[in-house]
């Protein structure tokens, strides 16, 4: 595990900027998971449980997908290549639904609990999200080319078309019923739906373009400091808004374009924050273990859920405060150690073929 701390790659600060900003995600989506699942409902209803949501909202997911969407923009993989691996997420996606409800499921097989398995199984989480917003990024980048402004002009109306899919929810096909909500709806598994997550990675898209166009003066600490002030001005004048949206999880998970454009202008000064703290503090420890869980960033997310959503059938809203942050100690130390084993063993796989030829 030494190897966290070991330099960064030699890189463009631009994308150490964005493995900084996925593994502050990480860290913030595991926060939230524990409260949202492990917290008791006075905690989760409390002032500190909102603050938690609000951690694990717009510096969490919409990171991750904004991210992803940015290196798709230019990216050299071909059209066939972006779909296969559209598709591989979306499967991959159903099978860790399985595997972090493991426990959950057996329990309803074996009649401990009466729910239904499927809303467990096809829930709609951020790596099926991923998956179908690779699938259209890749369509789309063939029309659109260099357009950021096509990114932005088909963000703005992916942001608003969820609002009229929950009407859809009608049809009494069982089909329909599982798999509507990984577009929209009223679900309750609908957690990250196409419309309207599908804006982050368009923005993130777009994001990318327009640096390739302009020379944004960030070096210029004057013009940066003044844009940093109006973004904290900005950011506590809404967020009481943004914290009552965050806080009630389906205006959340369903909300429209005015809370989209918000969340973009915040990842926007997020993003100038974590460029200053990886241009300042380059060999910080703990930047670069932040670093590390950015680059390893959907085999953390793999490991937290397997870790968290079996537990989480045990201690289902059981946990006081103090247990709470025990719990993210433990689950932070055991999602590394685990990832470290998974990067030792999947080097192995990968040379053992080499070697034996």
């Amino acid at each position: 595990m030494t190897q966290w701390l070991q330099p960064l790659p030699t890189s463009p600060h631009r994308e150490q900027t964005a493995d900084l900003l996925k593994g502050i995600g990480v860290l913030l989506m595991i926060q939230v998971h524990l409260v949202e699942l492990f917290a008791t409902e006075e905690i989760y209803h409390s002032t500190v449980g909102h603050i938690a949501l609000f951690l694990g909202g717009p510096p969490a997911a919409p990171v991750f997908m904004a991210v992803m969407g940015y290196f798709l923009a230019n990216t050299n993989k071909t059209l066939p290549q972006l779909l296969r691996r559209g598709v591989l997420l979306i499967l991959g996606g159903i099978l860790l639904n399985i595997g972090l409800n493991m426990n959950l499921l057996i329990g309803i097989y074996s009649g401990r609990f009466a729910l239904d398995p499927y809303a467990y199984i096809f829930g709609a989480d951020i790596l099926p999200l991923a998956g179908l917003s690779t699938i259209c990024i890749a369509l789309v980048r063939v029309i659109f080319k260099q357009s950021f402004i096509a990114y932005l002009m088909l963000a703005a109306v992916v942001s608003s078309v969820g609002s009229v899919l929950p009407h859809l929810e009608s049809a009494g096909n069982a089909l329909v019923s599982y798999l509507l909500p990984f577009f929209g709806g009223n679900s309750w598994w609908s957690y990250f739906p196409f419309f309207p997550w599908l804006t982050y990675p368009l923005v993130g898209c777009a994001a990318r373009l327009l640096l390739h166009r302009i020379a944004f003066p960030i070096t210029n600490k004057p013009f940066t400091t003044g844009l940093a002030l109006v973004f904290f001005a900005g950011l506590v004048a809404t967020m009481q808004y943004a914290s009552a949206i965050t806080a009630d999880l389906p205006s959340y998970y369903h909300h429209g374009p005015l809370f989209a454009l918000w969340t973009s202008v915040f990842l926007g000064g997020w993003t100038l924050l974590t460029f200053f703290a990886v241009t300042s503090f380059p060999q910080s420890r703990a930047l670069l273990y932040l670093s590390w869980l950015g680059r390893n960033v959907t085999t953390a997310y793999v490991f937290q859920w397997l870790l968290i959503g079996n537990i989480a059938t045990e201690v289902y809203q059981t946990q006081q405060g103090t247990q709470v942050f025990m719990w993210l100690l433990l689950v932070v130390i055991l999602t590394s150690v685990l990832m470290t084993l998974w990067q030792q063993v999947r080097k192995q796989l990968i040379s053992a073929p080499a070697s034996s030829s």
